[in-house]
């Protein structure tokens, strides 16, 4: 415990020297007047890129998932080595107000595919699934452009490692705490090609060509 506590305290000052921490304008809420803000921001500059290329982009995304998210974390409905040590002291009324921070930020801006071909192979499967393994397509619940709801994530332009290495953990079993299977279920018949296609068209997103 104490060393996840040293690790996130050391990262945020790593933030605040970089700049990544907001400004005594930030909107909608100052940074300083949330809770348990500094376990989170080292990691998750709001409105930024990930501090990491495999953490995930948490600006703009629905604050109802954020909250679920954070819930499972705090309970161990949803395993990390790296989530759930801070947010075990996390108390419950602030969950909300974590969510909210990150939620009402607008997302940054999208990137171009990487990698033309895979992102068109990617395409593919958001939209029209991989039939002959089973698989649904993506745009069903996360959106034609990625938008997502308050039940399903935000997809579009969230970093491509972190799409990837959350189908492998539900394809693995890691990861549970999907609805009803779901994301279990599609990501058995999917390999890893067809993981990172998709994850690189969904960085894309919202695609308006």
């Amino acid at each position: 415990m104490m060393r996840a506590r040293t690790l996130v305290a050391r990262l945020s000052i790593a933030a605040a020297a970089a700049g990544l921490l907001p400004g005594p304008t930030a909107s909608p809420a100052h940074a300083q007047d949330v809770p348990y803000i500094e376990l989170c921001i080292g990691c998750h500059a709001p409105g930024e890129a990930p501090a990491a290329p495999m953490w995930p982009i948490l600006s703009g995304q629905h604050v109802e998932y954020l909250a679920k998210q954070l819930r499972d974390y705090r309970s161990g409905r949803r395993q990390s080595p790296i989530m759930q040590p801070p947010m075990t002291t996390v108390s419950r009324s602030a969950i909300v107000p974590l969510a909210e921070f990150f939620g009402n930020r607008p997302a940054p801006p999208s990137r171009p595919p990487e990698d033309a071909a895979r992102a068109a192979r990617g395409r593919e499967i958001y939209t029209g699934g991989i039939p002959s393994a089973g698989v649904a397509n993506c745009a069903g619940c996360h959106g034609a452009e990625g938008l997502g709801s308050p039940k399903y994530p935000r997809l579009a332009g969230q970093a491509p490692l972190y799409v990837v290495q959350q189908l492998q953990d539900f394809r693995a079993g890691v990861r549970t705490n999907d609805r009803a299977r779901v994301m279990r279920v599609v990501a058995a018949g999917m390999s890893d090609e067809d993981m990172a296609a998709v994850a690189e068209y969904m960085a894309g997103l919202p695609d308006r060509k």
